[in-house]
């Protein structure tokens, strides 16, 4: 009888968990998908994570699984122990914004938010969600006067007016922020992920750096991840700098290409004697250094520098890579399984009967490596032969003692 396979065990304070999901979306034309999620798992609490991957890797599929507009095909969504789906008291208390910007049907964006907000258990007025985001001059204005910018933020307002957020689920959160600036949403993300999780799904690796954790959806699979710095997002690309100037570009670019730490340069000139330089080079810090250096010594005024991120195309190479190297690992590693116990198999069949090759030792001894030392078996011990029979005494002369009988002193006197 087959048993049925343990699920792997929930982590601790895991608030969002997936198990083994299988979904798709239906954005294709006649509702076809452009990507799916093949077997995914995630465990997730009070912090927050970007996903990095395109719709055809499957973060379409990702989002509408996890808002609970469409079911998964197969494996489970929880939050909170509830399904998404299943649950509308849950869909209610999951804040989610850019998949497709869109309000409720109303004339008024203030009529608009108040129907938004009527299912919540403490309704709340336009002022309190346009307010913080300074969005109040959009309450008056039609719906279909909005632009997608427009709709978007005040999406976003509503998003971040739910007071306990069950999960936050972000599509490109920083793809078009005209209307908020983008240090405000990551500065209101944040604030989320300490009491709830926050996903932010992007197909930008730059924005994807913002996040203290980048999960790399690759294929419709969960292929790697990185923290912190995120150097290993693309660990072949060379760190990439723009160095905005407003005077002595030109003096500036050529000290920085005499510099050892820059591997190329390139210069855009922007007026005069301003412009945009363009640097590449393998050690960040030594980049750094170069710069300081080029720009004391060309006395040129640098009035900006940004480091630039590896496009999608570059982390899809770099994440191919190591998915590739990690298959050819494993099917190295059960060659060489497989042809270890061909020998072992070999070798036992030509063994004679009662030996054993050094290292494998005899039945009843210390495996090699053990505690005690390997010895040989003693050899079994012989009995003793029975003593022969003694032969009888051979018959005396006459006139002599038998050798069988003392001698009587008294005798023979």
């Amino acid at each position: 009888m087959t048993q049925a396979a343990t699920p792997p065990a929930v982590a601790a304070g895991a608030r969002l968990v997936l198990r083994d999901v299988v979904a798709r979306d239906a954005s294709g034309l006649k509702g076809a998908a452009r990507g799916i999620l093949y077997g995914v798992s995630l465990d997730l609490g009070d912090t927050d994570v970007a996903v990095l991957g395109g719709i055809e890797d499957g973060t379409l599929a990702l989002v509408e699984a996890l808002v609970g507009r469409r079911a998964p095909d197969r494996g489970t969504i929880k939050v909170d122990g509830q399904a998404p789906f299943s649950s509308p008291e849950l869909r209610r208390d999951i804040a989610s914004f850019g998949v497709e910007p869109a309000l409720p049907p109303a004339r008024t964006v203030a009529a608009s938010v108040g129907l938004a907000t009527s299912a919540w258990e403490r309704p709340v007025s336009f002022g309190e969600v346009l307010g913080p985001w300074s969005l109040e001059a959009l309450a008056s204005r039609a719906i279909a006067s909005l632009t997608r910018s427009e709709v978007l933020a005040v999406e976003m307002a509503l998003a971040f007016a739910l007071r306990s957020p069950a999960l936050v689920v972000a599509y490109e959160p920083f793809a078009d922020t005209t209307m908020i600036p983008r240090a405000r949403i990551e500065e209101a993300l944040a604030d989320r992920a300490r009491r709830c999780p926050v996903i932010a799904i992007t197909s930008r690796p730059a924005d994807a750096k913002r996040f203290g954790r980048v999960i790399v959806l690759h294929r419709g699979t969960f292929a790697r991840s990185t923290a912190d710095a995120h150097a290993a997002l693309a660990p072949v690309v060379p760190t990439y700098l723009t160095v905005w100037l407003s005077g002595g570009a030109r003096q500036f670019a050529s000290a920085l290409a005499n510099e050892a730490a820059a591997s190329s340069v390139a210069l855009d000139l922007t007026g005069e004697g301003a412009g945009v330089v363009r640097v590449t080079g393998g050690d960040p810090e030594g980049l750094a250094l170069a710069i300081a250096d080029a720009a004391s010594a060309s006395a040129a005024t640098v009035t900006a520098v940004s480091e630039g991120a590896p496009g999608l195309a570059e982390i899809r190479a770099a994440t191919e890579l190591e998915v590739r190297s990690g298959q050819l690992a494993a099917q190295h590693r059960q060659a060489l399984e497989a042809r270890a116990q061909q020998q072992a198999a070999a070798l036992y069949q030509h063994t004679p009967a009662g030996y054993a090759p050094p290292g494998f030792g005899y039945p009843g001894q210390v495996p090699f490596g053990a505690a005690a030392p390997l010895a040989p078996s003693a050899p079994p011990a012989v009995a003793a032969a029975p003593p022969a029979p003694s032969a009888p005494p051979a018959a005396a002369a006459p006139g002599e003692a038998s050798p069988a009988e003392p001698l009587n002193p008294k005798e023979g006197t």
